[in-house]
């Protein structure tokens, strides 16, 4: 027997912010994301780098910009406690001494605080875009183990993302539901 599963409404924020404008794009993606949810969405999620504005080039130089979108991220939280989930693109300084100096990611922003993120893995060189001169590229893979509970209903007992850097490390998050 199939569990049943409810729906997920997800409205894309199309929002037009501001390279460099933490303050103001964080404002755009808050009222977007309160608009969404006043209409019914369950999830929001914004456009790519939207805390930042895109293409930020080389303001991804500046390891003080990026601190401070983090921080604006942070408070973005707080003013959205109590709203909907909202996925928001910003980047990621990479704890590691291997790869490029950070990731394209996309934070969880929910019930006050920044939560899980997600990271791009297919990062474009050519053109306009140059992202692999400052981002790193990770693969991932997602997955679930399904097992019937005691009632003879499946339900994911296990799920998480094993992610590989460029260099073939691994990097797991594992969430069990009991």
């Amino acid at each position: 027997m199939r569990p049943h599963v409810n729906a997920v409404k997800i409205a894309l924020l199309q929002i037009n912010p501001v390279v460099g404008d933490l303050a103001g794009n964080a404002r755009l993606i808050a009222e977007a994301a309160c608009e969404a949810g006043r209409k019914g969405a369950t999830l929001a999620v914004t456009p790519e780098l939207a805390l930042v504005g895109y293409l930020p080039r080389d303001l991804l130089l500046s390891s003080a910009f990026v601190a401070d979108s983090w921080t604006a991220a942070a408070a973005l939280a707080r003013d959205l406690n109590g709203q909907l989930p909202v996925l928001v693109g910003l980047p990621e300084p990479n704890p590691s001494n291997e790869g490029r100096p950070l990731f394209n990611t996309a934070v969880m922003v929910h019930e006050g605080r920044t939560g899980e993120r997600f990271r791009k893995a297919l990062l474009p060189t050519y053109d306009v875009f140059d992202e692999d001169r400052t981002s790193s590229r990770i693969g991932a893979l997602r997955f679930s183990n399904w097992a019937d509970d005691a009632s003879g209903s499946a339900s994911a007992k296990t799920s998480g993302t094993i992610a590989t850097s460029g260099n073939g490390g691994a990097i797991t998050s594992i969430r069990s539901k009991t």
